[in-house]
């Protein structure tokens, strides 16, 4: 399976671009490699959330190290998200299987996203929970073989947005506060954030590898974003 998840690993690489170091592994990793501030953290987990938490932290210090950060403990943050030494950001992400993680330097992106789910159909009783009305639209108007498979993408867009903004979007996101829209034939999704102030729209990537879905994005430090970050009040349409 190593050649399955470097195919996977590749395609992260391909889609985030060179400036963020992604990389994808089993999700069963060895607790014994964590720092000692780390295994403090999962103390008290089950055997199977100790092996998750130290697959992601160990690959994200490989990865941290590939951009020229010295080692450290990657504790936890306010939200319990990981807490990036400074002048990086980054994403862990699980689908009970495969941990994909990736991380970039803050000077060139401000915020990074990144979500994992196992490519299965996403239940129709669950939709009416998560998606917008025009979602559901787009999701009957797909092929009936598709159609919960699409959801499934849609669902893991969602989770990127949220991890992506997370860190200045108040109040948190709901799922009806995030509308994603699926660029046919692109791979690439656009995500519509309705705030006080309007509507943003961001832009991500889905791919499909290893049984698995994966989305991506990343917001540059740029006047637009840092318009959002001012702006952003999020309230249901």
């Amino acid at each position: 399976m190593s050649r399955a998840l470097d195919a996977c690993a590749s395609l992260l690489r391909l889609h985030f671009g060179a400036d963020v170091s992604c990389d994808v592994v089993p999700v069963d990793g060895d607790p014994t490699q964590l720092l000692r501030a780390e295994q403090e953290l999962v103390t008290a987990a089950v055997p199977s959330r100790r092996r998750e938490f130290a697959a992601g932290r160990v690959c994200a210090r490989a990865l941290l190290a590939q951009l020229g950060f010295d080692p450290r403990a990657l504790l936890r943050a306010d939200d319990r998200s990981p807490a990036w030494p400074h002048g990086s950001v980054g994403s862990i992400a699980h689908d009970g299987r495969w941990c994909a993680v990736a991380v970039a330097r803050t000077e060139r992106w401000s915020c990074l996203g990144l979500d994992i789910e196992p490519d299965e159909p996403l239940e129709d009783d669950l939709w009416h929970e998560i998606f917008t009305e025009r979602e559901i639209a787009t999701l009957r108007a797909s092929a009936h073989s598709a159609r919960e498979n699409v959801a499934r993408v849609l669902f893991s867009a969602k989770e990127c947005v949220y991890k992506c903004t997370h860190s200045f979007v108040r109040p948190m996101l709901g799922f009806q506060d995030v509308e994603i829209l699926l660029v046919p034939g692109s791979g690439r999704f656009q995500a519509l954030l309705h705030h006080a102030a309007g509507v943003a729209v961001l832009e991500g990537f889905h791919i499909t590898c290893a049984g698995s879905i994966l989305t991506g994005m990343t917001l540059a430090s740029s006047p637009r974003h840092l318009a959002l970050r001012r702006t952003t009040a999020v309230s249901s349409t």
